[in-house]
C-alpha cells in the first residue's frame, strides 16, 4: 500500500530541466540557484551564512503554489509544497541543514493532515531513522515535533495518500515505525490523534489492533512457544474488526475484514505463534459461509498447504508424511459447508463451489491433494446443467479468481 508518497524529488526534476512545464521563471531560478549561488552548499561556516537564510526565504516566496513539473503519464501536477522545502535539506550542508529543517517546521502550522503526513515520511526515513536521530540516543527534537504535528493535525480516521490507493491516518502512522529508530518509535507511542475527522473509512479501534500486532501483540516472538499476550491480542483483534471497513476502493468499493485478514496474519507470525492463528481461525470460522470457506481455501492452499514450499517448512507435517492437520480441516470444512454448485466469487466472475475446489488441487501439495480426493460434497449432488460446463472453458476464470481472492484477502498486511 503505497499509503503516502513523498513530492520531494519534484524538486530534481525542476532541476535537471525534466518536465518543465508552465513553472514559474522566478521559482525556476530561485531552484537553480540554490545548488549554486545560495552559500547553502559546501560551505564549511560552523554557522549557516545569512546568505542562505535569506536565499531559503525568497525561495519559498517564489515557489508557493507553484508547478514544478507535470506527470505525462498520469496527467497530473506536482505542485511545490513544504516538503519540496525540506528535501532541499538533504543537499544542503550540516549547519544549513538545521536551518532549513527548523523553517520547515514554521511553515507546516497551518498545513492539512495530508500534506503533515508527507512531511513525516520524508523526515522518517532522511532524519528521524536509527542512525540520523539517535547519534546522542535519543530522537530528536526535529523528529519529536514532526510526530507531535501528525498527532495533533490528524484524525485517526483522516484519508491521506494518492488517488486510488488512499489509507487513513493511523494506518499510515504504522508504516512509519519501520523507518524510524527505536527512540522515536517510542516517543510516537506515547502519542494520539487529536484531530477533527474529515471522513471515516476504517474503525479506528480495529485500526490500531493491527497496527499494535506488529510491535505490542508479540506474535512475532522468538520464544519456543507462543506467548499468551499473543492469544489475547488475536481475541480482541477480531472483536474489534469483526464486520468493519478495512479500506475503500474507487473500483471495488468498501473491503471488510472477515476471517481470512485473520488467517493473512500467520503469514507474518512467528512459527511459534502461526500454528495459534491458525487453531484460533477454525474456532471463529465454523458457521461461515460457502463463499467465506472457499476464499479460505483458496489462501490455505497458496500459502500454507502449498507444494511450492519446501518440506521442511510448517507447510508440511514431516513426521508422518500426511497433509497438515490444518489444511485437512479446511478441506473437510470446504466439502461440509458448501453444495457442488453453490456460486462464489466476485460479481461477473462467479464459478461453482465444484470448479473452485478443482483449481485448488494446482497449489497444494500431493499429500493433501490426496487427502481431498477421499472427499465428496455432502450435500446434493450437481445438477446436470452445472455439471455440463466446460472444465476447460473455465480454467481461466478460476486460476484468475483464485489468486484474485488471496491478494485482496491479503490486502491489510501489504502495510509493511
Amino acid at each position: 500500500m503505497t499509503f503516502i508518497y513523498i513530492n520531494s524529488v519534484c524538486l530534481l526534476y525542476a532541476v535537471l530541466g525534466m518536465n518543465f512545464v508552465s513553472i514559474n521563471a522566478d521559482c525556476e531560478s530561485m531552484i537553480t540557484g540554490f545548488f549554486f549561488s545560495s552559500d547553502c552548499i559546501g560551505s564549511d561556516d560552523s554557522t549557516c551564512p545569512s546568505k542562505c537564510t535569506d536565499y531559503l526565504t525568497s525561495l519559498h516566496e517564489s515557489c508557493e503554489g507553484e508547478v514544478l513539473s507535470t506527470d505525462d503519464d498520469e496527467g497530473g501536477k506536482n505542485v511545490y509544497s513544504v516538503n519540496d522545502f525540506l528535501g532541499l535539506s538533504i543537499m544542503a550542508s550540516d549547519a544549513c541543514k538545521e536551518n532549513i529543517k527548523n523553517e520547515s517546521l514554521s511553515l507546516l502550522k497551518d498545513s492539512t493532515c495530508s500534506t503533515v503526513m508527507e512531511t513525516n515520511t520524508l523526515a522518517s526515513i532522511f532524519y528521524c531513522s536509527e542512525n540520523e536521530a539517535e547519534s546522542e540516543g535519543k530522537c530528536s527534537d526535529f523528529c519529536k515535533e514532526l510526530i507531535d504535528k501528525m498527532y495533533s493535525t490528524c484524525a485517526a480516521t483522516d484519508t491521506v495518500g494518492e488517488e486510488g490507493s488512499e489509507t487513513t491516518a493511523e494506518l499510515g502512522a504504522s508504516v512509519l515505525n519501520f523507518f524510524r529508530g527505536d527512540t522515536c518509535n517510542t516517543y510516537a507511542a506515547t502519542k494520539a490523534f487529536e484531530g477533527e475527522s474529515t471522513g471515516v473509512s476504517i474503525n479506528s479501534g480495529c485500526a490500531s489492533m493491527f497496527t499494535g500486532f506488529f510491535f505490542i501483540s508479540d506474535c512475532m516472538s522468538d520464544d519456543s512457544t507462543c506467548p499468551s499476550k499473543c492469544t489475547d491480542y488475536l481475541t480482541s483483534l477480531h472483536e474489534s474488526c469483526d464486520g468493519e471497513v478495512l479500506s475503500t476502493d474507487d473500483d471495488e468499493g468498501e473491503q471488510f475484514y472477515t476471517i481470512n485478514n485473520f488467517l493473512a496474519l500467520g503469514l507474518l507470525a512467528s512459527d511459534a505463534c502461526k500454528e495459534n492463528i491458525q487453531n484460533e481461525f477454525l474456532s471463529i470460522s465454523e458457521d461461515s459461509t460457502c463463499s467465506t470457506v472457499m476464499e479460505t481455501n483458496s489462501v490455505a492452499s497458496i500459502y500454507f498447504c502449498s507444494k511450492e514450499v519446501d518440506a521442511k517448512s510448517d507447510n508440511h507435517d514431516e513426521s508422518n508424511g500426511e497433509c497438515l492437520d490444518f489444511c485437512k480441516e479446511v478441506i473437510d470444512q470446504m466439502y461440509s459447508t458448501c453444495e457442488p454448485t453453490d456460486k462464489w466469487g466476485q460479481e461477473g466472475e462467479e464459478i461453482t463451489a465444484e470448479l473452485g475446489a478443482l483449481a485448488l488441487t494446482l497449489f497444494r501439495d500431493d499429500t493433501c491433494n490426496t487427502y481431498a480426493a477421499t472427499k465428496s460434497f455432502d450435500s446434493k449432488p450437481s445438477d446436470s446443467k452445472s455439471s455440463s460446463k466446460s472444465t476447460t472453458s473455465s480454467s481461466t476464470t478460476i486460476f484468475k479468481h483464485v489468486l484474485l481472492v488471496s491478494l485482496i484477502t491479503l490486502s491489510v498486511t501489504c502495510l509493511i
